[in-house]
């Protein structure tokens, strides 16, 4: 009897350790650029096929920019350059003031408005780390973090 219990519980241990074989989730690839997520959340807002959503993380408020007001994050996309991608931010903030997210039919990307000078971008799911972006240099006119004030002062 206790052979029989043996012989079933190894069978069914190496069943369930066979899928540990399947790594398709683990990744050790390199992010390829500083602004890869950034790209790639381009070509979803360019087909203007999208919603935004803003949440205020201090008073946990959202607001669904409607019509023009979405046009915002493809103007400030298009004014980046890779001068603008930094690394991570030693002073960054644990949690940012505005997040905005932004969903087609296949994904959903995130953006983290820390303060006037400094986002990230990232993919919900993604499997590098955030794009980090330095906005001094940006017009006041497509700057996140003046938008999104001015979605919540409405």
């Amino acid at each position: 009897m206790s052979k029989r219990i043996l012989i079933i519980f190894v069978v069914l241990f190496s069943i369930i350790l066979s899928g540990c074989n399947d790594a398709q989730y683990i990744n050790f690839k390199k992010k390829p650029n500083k602004f890869y997520y950034t790209e790639e959340l381009y070509k979803i807002v360019s087909s203007k096929d999208f919603t935004l959503s803003a949440f205020d993380t201090n008073v946990y408020r959202e607001e669904n920019p409607k019509g023009k007001d979405k046009d915002i994050v493809i103007n400030f996309i298009k004014c980046l350059s890779k001068d603008n991608f930094i690394d991570k931010p030693s002073n960054l903030p644990e949690k940012p003031v505005y997040k905005l997210f932004i969903s087609s039919s296949e994904t959903k990307f995130v953006i983290n408005i820390y303060e006037n000078n400094i986002v990230s971008i990232f993919p919900w799911d993604g499997m590098f780390s955030e794009d980090f972006i330095n906005t001094e240099n940006i017009p006041q006119a497509y700057k996140l973090y003046l938008f999104c004030k001015y979605v919540f002062k409405q």
